[in-house]
């Protein structure tokens, strides 16, 4: 896996760290490599990684953002410049169908009592049932490039204490 952003997040002791995209189930293998990872690094320094979403009442929760793009014969069909907001219908249809079923997924992708504490206004962890450009308040948050092209969205309501 490769490893292609790190910074100190906004949390106390919370630090991001984005893996390079990858087919879905190499991705979810990266993800449980990653925290073991982490773990035995941190253990090996006499520190403890915590992966769960919120550590301390009155802090920022961690996520765990999914990235997605869609592809049809070799190309990312997420981009279309004479779209609403650059999106492509495939793509609005998809977003569509994800935040239709939204309360459902989160069973999956927040599945403990603690991944909900999280999940609250104004943390940037998509406590609001919508999609937005570039809103990272958003449940979907779809990024586009400063050409406008749109090359993924991401899903906010999910945290490391799902399984992949």
């Amino acid at each position: 896996m490769e490893v292609q952003q790190y910074y100190p997040e906004s949390g106390s002791g919370q630090q991001k760290i984005t893996i390079k995209y990858t087919d879905a189930l190499k991705a979810c293998d990266n993800q449980i490599a990653f925290r073991e990872t982490v773990k035995a690094v941190a253990f090996k320094h006499e520190f403890l990684a915590s992966f769960l979403p919120k550590v301390f009442p009155d802090k920022t929760g961690s996520g765990c953002h999914l990235h997605f793009s869609l592809w049809k014969d070799g190309g990312n069909v997420l981009t279309d410049y004479q779209g609403d907001y650059g999106l492509s219908e495939v793509g609005r249809q998809f977003i569509s169908g994800i935040l239709h079923h939204l309360p459902a997924l989160m069973a999956i992708t927040t599945p403990i009592p603690n991944s909900y504490r999280r999940i609250v206004p104004h943390s940037w962890t998509g406590a609001y049932q919508c999609w937005g450009v570039d809103n990272r308040e958003a449940a979907i948050r779809v990024i586009r490039e400063p050409d406008g092209e749109v090359k993924n969205f991401e899903l906010k309501t999910v945290d490391a204490s799902s399984n992949p």
